[in-house]
């Protein structure tokens, strides 16, 4: 008898489940879902934005492999068309992911050139010879829509605006590893997954620093624990990667934890 009616309680409740799932999706029509698509898409500004931004920071990334011991053009091209097609990946997932998260949330997405980051990026690369990178000048923004029906018409929040930022950030890492484990299951060329997972890695850790208009500045206003648990991860990550070979988000998470209760610790109580 109890069994019977635990098994028709938890039937129920299943049952309850998929209904409101079904209910949900009813009214996400085909209009809704076409109309969505339409404001994912980029606008003639901003893709001459992300045409700019890929073109030179392939250039930056690839500054330094235009032959071994003295210039040779083939070898450049070849370094540089490369660096293009992983630059121009990671940036078109940075963006579209960061573009996605703000169109569920009901806002109209936006991407602008941080011409200040670009300028230092190049700087830095021209002085270095190419040793070291400077990849931080995408700024993502939020808007109200114009038309249509508001989730917050008093305007963006914070937490928005710093779950849409994150996203992007999140998308490099998530990219970087993917294909890095994906390699180790079928055979992909080791120079493309090396340098598609350093310059994820590397534009993740740029576009999450607290500067305004970076990624980075708005999970900082939003959270400053967040951002130091978040900012833990990325780097725990890096140094696992970069002194022992080591990839694992649990190891990575761990260490960031650590971060995070030393600073609530001793810094925000």
């Amino acid at each position: 008898m109890y069994k019977d009616q635990f098994v028709n309680y938890w039937f129920s409740k299943l049952l309850h489940f998929f209904i409101k799932i079904r209910q949900k999706f009813r009214t996400y029509t085909f209009a809704k879902i076409k109309y969505k698509m339409q404001k994912c898409r980029f606008s003639k500004n901003e893709w001459k934005i992300f045409i700019i931004t890929v073109f030179l920071f392939a250039f930056m990334f690839s500054f330094n492999e235009w032959g071994v011991e003295k210039f040779d053009l083939i070898i450049g091209l070849e370094n540089y068309l490369l660096a293009l097609f992983i630059v121009g990946l990671s940036v078109f997932v940075h963006h579209s992911t960061q573009r996605i998260t703000a169109i569920l949330l009901e806002y109209k997405p936006e991407h602008k050139i941080w011409w200040r980051g670009l300028i230092i990026g190049l700087i830095i690369t021209i002085i270095t010879n190419g040793k070291f990178w400077f990849f931080a000048a995408s700024s993502f923004w939020i808007l109200i829509p114009e038309k249509g029906r508001f989730r917050r018409p008093s305007g963006p929040n914070m937490k928005d605006f710093a779950i849409a930022s994150l996203r992007g950030p999140l998308s490099n890492v998530a990219l970087a590893a993917s294909v890095k484990t994906l390699s180790w299951i079928i055979p992909i060329n080791e120079l493309f997954v090396q340098k598609l997972f350093v310059f994820n890695l590397l534009y993740a850790f740029f576009q999450l620093l607290p500067i305004p208009p970076l990624d980075g500045s708005r999970v900082f206003f939003a959270s400053r624990q967040w951002y130091v648990l978040l900012v833990g991860f990325f780097l725990s990550y890096i140094f696992l990667f970069a002194v022992f070979s080591i990839f694992s988000f649990i190891w990575a998470f761990l260490i960031a934890f650590i971060i995070w209760f030393l600073y609530y610790t001793f810094v925000e109580l």
